[in-house]
């Protein structure tokens, strides 16, 4: 996966806004990239996913699990 620098911006509401721009090539990369992203979370994150049906957002979502130690299925 390749993945440009992360775009940070802090509302006035005080939510911090992390922006991702990467490319994935396979249902695995998308599930790597997903239990990665999980390693960076500390709690109460909230995650909005947008894309079409079948852009890897669940595939996304199982990898997140996986990377928090969720055994149960996604």
């Amino acid at each position: 996966a390749n993945c440009s620098a992360p775009i940070t911006k802090a509302l006035d509401v005080g939510i911090l806004i992390h922006t991702v721009q990467t490319t994935i090539h396979s249902e695995d990369e998308m599930k790597a990239f997903g239990a990665a992203l999980a390693g960076h979370f500390v709690g109460g994150e909230c995650i909005q996913l947008i894309g079409d049906v079948g852009a890897g957002k669940t595939t996304l979502v199982k990898g997140i699990g996986q990377g928090l130690g969720i055994d149960e299925p996604i």
